[in-house]
């Protein structure tokens, strides 16, 4: 079985995790991450199976902006000299760091094969490389065909110093640049820290 993650976008006034979690099919995990750019925020639920998926996006359906159900297919950390390698994925949020970037990415039009294999092997490592307080990076898509082809990549730093330090230097800048340029779509980034978490009582992994 792989875990899901149900992300939800909602306002600074939206339902609290233990409102959203109680009782909710398949939950495991949930985390509450606020934006640093605004009041919105993100909450996270990570289930036991892609069926449960569908109930728990119902059950944040009052007040959000957007709902995607995802699962992580790639993903990137740092071996013991500090380079970048392929790990691998899981969607589970006790993995999760405190601090994030949020990149939305919509896949090109008839370009989608060639846009993972450039993300995967060039792009990603590249990012990583370019920083080394970046510690790692996911690649998240939709689980339902009927989504839009948006992929959603998280990056995870140690510290909100450390993740000031990216956002407010070169690196994302020239690369968003050059991935507008590419692939003529444009992606959008925010960052994000942790709120709360909260774990089911029924968890055993």
């Amino acid at each position: 079985m792989r875990s899901t993650l149900v992300i939800a976008e909602i306002t600074d006034d939206g339902p609290e995790l233990a409102t959203v979690t109680r009782d909710l099919p398949g939950f495991v995990r949930g985390a509450r991450y606020r934006c640093v750019e605004n009041a919105d925020v993100w909450v996270f639920l990570e289930l036991e199976e892609p069926r449960f998926a569908r109930a728990a996006a119902r059950r944040l359906a009052g007040g959000q902006r957007a709902v995607r159900s995802l699962h992580e297919v790639h993903r990137m950390a740092r071996d013991a000299d500090g380079t970048p390698v392929q790990v691998p994925g899981s969607a589970r949020l006790e993995t999760l760091g405190d601090y994030l970037m949020s990149v939305v990415l919509p896949v090109p039009p008839g370009r989608r094969d060639e846009w993972i294999d450039w993300y995967d092997t060039q792009h990603m490592p590249s990012v990583l490389s370019l920083d080394p307080g970046i510690e790692v990076g996911h690649r998240f898509v939709p689980l339902d065909d009927g989504q839009p082809d948006a992929h959603l990549v998280l990056y995870e730093f140690p510290s909100a110093d450390a993740l000031a330090a990216f956002a407010g230097g070169g690196v994302p800048v020239a690369k968003k640049s050059a991935y507008t340029q590419r692939w003529q779509v444009a992606n959008v980034r925010r960052t994000f820290r942790i709120v709360a978490r909260v774990e089911s009582s029924k968890s055993t992994h």
